[in-house]
């Protein structure tokens, strides 16, 4: 049956329906016409049957035009705002990261706003007439879902098991007081199994912060990039300042935070990027509302710095969300042998926490490189004549607080160059909290005694009070 027969047999049955009172959908006589067929003479019959008016033809063969017209310009007609967003971004070219960035061929630069401003242009050039604002809702949807998109590709990128030889990194990049080498390519595989947990959406355990020290100039920076340049578009580099905008947003949806030159953090900087690397969610305002929301924290943190972290984290309570990795530069050509990108698959999220081995371990080293309260130092550091003068001041053993007081005045005096300062003189109060807080081990030369009438210390007969400390 040709097309004009189709035709002639459709025109037929509408007759009959017509015939029996049937109800005719006035869009239906054009329902899966063939337009580029001459259907003149099938409309003729339609008007002169009184199936459908002039006027109904007009529109049809109008929608149909435009219909054809967006079909050579878009491939596609749209049914709606979101159709049309998505076959316009297409019909470009444009391709989206996670992390936002937009490439369109012939464009250095091309940024949402372009997108959504040649989205509405094109839809006027096409006679399509979605709302402004309903384009423009479109095209960020549009944009938030290829970022979505795109994550899935780094999720498949990493989801196949590889092996890399950690150990040989861990031996040949950092020093001995790091640790073991298979302590040290523990901490490594953490950094990537945390990042794998979130990838995944899945929940982190002791979530930690690997911070990279050394030398400047040693390659600590270049390390770090080449490990996570393979989630290049998941990897961001930031300062405390960004962190601790409570309007940056965009910030948080990133798998990797690079803190480079970590040195110049602020106390302030310090308790912020603590909370945050525990944090699930944070509380965040909006650029130009009072308002908050709360986001998904998905960042793993990662940092390189100069300085050792007991120089930057001044925390005498202990730094347990940092681990320390001293970085020594290897020979010229030994990192060309590592597959970075291996290194990702060799840490799968489904796999044990690579540190549930080495908690003790990490305890131990944490406690080494935390930064030491004055008062504990003055523990740590006494000297045998200052033991015997505290003996010597003491009733049977027994020593008032303020006596062992004054004794510490005299060590911050030596310790500042002769002569104690305001805020030693002024801090009895937190001296005794302090003392209290360390003086709680049973193998310390110092312990807490109460008496019937007074409460103190009493000193014990330890030759070398510095090794008897044991930070907690």
């Amino acid at each position: 049956m040709d097309y004009n027969d189709e035709l002639n047999s459709r025109l037929k049955e509408l007759r009959d329906r017509q015939d029996t009172y049937d109800i005719i959908d006035p869009a239906e006589p054009f329902l899966e016409l063939d337009w580029s067929q001459d259907n003149r003479p099938y409309f003729r019959k339609l008007i002169e049957h009184k199936i459908v008016t002039k006027k109904q033809v007009e529109a049809a063969t109008a929608k149909a035009r435009q219909r054809d017209r967006l079909m050579r310009a878009l491939g596609q007609a749209p049914n709606s705002p979101r159709e049309y967003a998505a076959l316009y971004a297409e019909h470009l070219g444009a391709k989206i990261s996670y992390k936002g960035a937009i490439t369109v061929a012939g464009h250095d630069s091309f940024t949402i706003l372009d997108l959504a401003r040649g989205a509405r242009l094109t839809a006027g050039e096409l006679d399509i007439t979605y709302p402004r604002d309903a384009i423009n809702d479109a095209v960020e949807d549009h944009y938030q879902m290829s970022r979505d998109a795109a994550l899935e590709g780094v999720r498949k990128r990493v989801g196949d098991r590889r092996s890399f030889d950690w150990i040989a990194l861990a031996k040949g990049c950092f020093s001995p007081d790091s640790g073991s080498p298979e302590f040290v390519a523990a901490v490594l595989k953490k950094f990537v199994w945390q990042v794998q947990r979130k990838l995944h959406n899945l929940p982190v355990s002791y979530p930690l912060m690997s911070v990279i020290t050394g030398e400047q100039g040693a390659g600590k920076s270049w390390f770090v990039n080449a490990l996570t340049r393979p989630l290049a578009d998941v990897v961001v580099s930031s300062d405390f300042a960004a962190l601790a905008d409570d309007r940056n947003i965009d910030l948080w949806r990133s798998y990797v935070i690079i803190l480079d030159e970590m040195a110049k953090a602020a106390k302030a900087d310090v308790e912020t990027i603590k909370h945050v690397i525990t944090a699930d969610y944070l509380e965040r305002r909006p650029m130009r509302t009072n308002s908050t929301v709360t986001i998904r924290q998905c960042a793993t943190f990662i940092a390189t710095t100069n300085l050792s972290v007991s120089e930057i984290i001044l925390d005498p309570t202990g730094i347990r969300r940092f681990c320390e990795l001293r970085w020594v530069q290897p020979p010229r050509g030994f990192l060309d042998q590592f597959d970075f990108a291996a290194a990702w698959g060799s840490v799968q999220a489904s796999d044990e926490d690579p540190m549930a081995a080495y908690m003790d371990e990490l305890a131990v080293r944490q406690a080494e490189m935390r930064n030491r309260s004055p008062v504990e130092n003055w523990l740590l550091t006494i000297e045998e004549e200052d033991l015997q003068n505290l003996w010597e001041a003491s009733e049977d053993g027994f020593l008032a607080t303020k006596t062992l007081f004054a004794n510490y005045l005299t060590h911050r005096a030596m310790v500042n160059g002769g002569s104690e300062t305001i805020a030693d003189r002024r801090n009895l109060n937190s001296f005794s909290q302090e003392l209290g807080r360390l003086v709680r081990s049973d193998d310390q030369w110092l312990k807490r005694h109460r008496t019937s009438s007074a409460n103190g210390y009493v000193l014990t007969r330890q030759p070398t009070p510095a090794l008897a400390m044991v930070s907690k």
